[in-house]
């Protein structure tokens, strides 16, 4: 084959393939994957498992397989330190409270930059596009706490207004005008940070439900109303039939006299 005849300098293999991958171990330890073939040449002249190949075919179809395998695991290692470094940073930043939804990257730096996570991320883009999806969606969240409790604050206004409206407080006629002072007075909103404009519109819809209520009220007082006349025409004409039915009986037993 292609190995040299084994000396005392020179290692000795069963197979080409394991020589094969004596020879990639040594390019691994020695070479870097953007050297060319003379400074391949050069760096493993004086290694034992160089001379154990006596053509330089085989040397440089392992250097071209190590090379692949090399550039390879490279990029997978590579890969793998960002996505940790990016974990990582994020991770620091979810578990700083210094930075908040207003925090901007020159005032982040001066705050993190001595910080492992901060430092391990070596591209400056890197940690700004980081830092800005961290801002938004911090920025999201408060605009969701903010929201969630304006709705429960205005929950807590409708049942002072539905609880007003029970007591005849108003009726479905009346303006907001008339009632704001009183409801927004209520005991159980003290210290609350009612909305005026979402309140407003919660009791304009509370008066769009009164209205309907008060329509279909009406709607079934009328029903009501027409079933009832309806039975009242309906026992007046049986009524008439019956006593239609007795004078002819009394007349048949009664005939009139000659």
């Amino acid at each position: 084959g292609g190995l040299a005849s084994p000396t005392a300098d020179i290692p000795k293999f069963a197979s080409a393939a394991e020589a094969s991958a004596a020879l990639k171990e040594a390019y691994d330890e020695k070479l870097t994957t953007d050297m060319k073939w003379e400074d391949v040449a050069r760096v493993m002249a004086k290694l034992p498992i160089w001379r154990a190949f006596r053509k330089s075919g085989p040397k440089k179809q392992a250097f071209s397989e190590w090379r692949a395998q090399r550039q390879k695991r490279d990029k997978e290692e590579r890969d793998a330190r960002i996505f940790n470094a990016r974990r990582d940073f994020a991770a620091m930043l979810e578990g700083s409270e210094r930075v908040t939804a207003r925090t901007t990257y020159e005032e982040a730096e001066v705050m993190l930059s001595g910080l492992p996570a901060w430092q391990a991320l070596d591209e400056e883009s890197e940690r700004r596009a980081i830092l800005d999806e961290h801002v938004r969606s911090l920025v999201a969240r408060e605009r969701a706490k903010a929201e969630q409790l304006r709705a429960e604050i205005v929950a807590k206004v409708v049942v002072v207004m539905k609880r007003l409206r029970d007591e005849g407080g108003f009726t479905s006629g009346s303006r907001w005008s008339e009632v704001e002072a009183t409801i927004l007075a209520d005991p159980s909103l003290e210290g609350l940070d009612v909305d005026v404009h979402a309140a407003a519109r919660s009791f304009r819809d509370l008066q769009g439900e009164m209205r309907r209520e008060e329509e279909a009220a009406a709607i079934k007082a009328k029903e009501e109303l027409s079933r009832k006349v309806a039975e009242g025409r309906k026992r007046k004409m049986e009524q008439e039939k019956e006593r239609t039915r007795l004078a002819r009986q009394w007349r048949g037993e009664n005939p009139p006299r000659r």
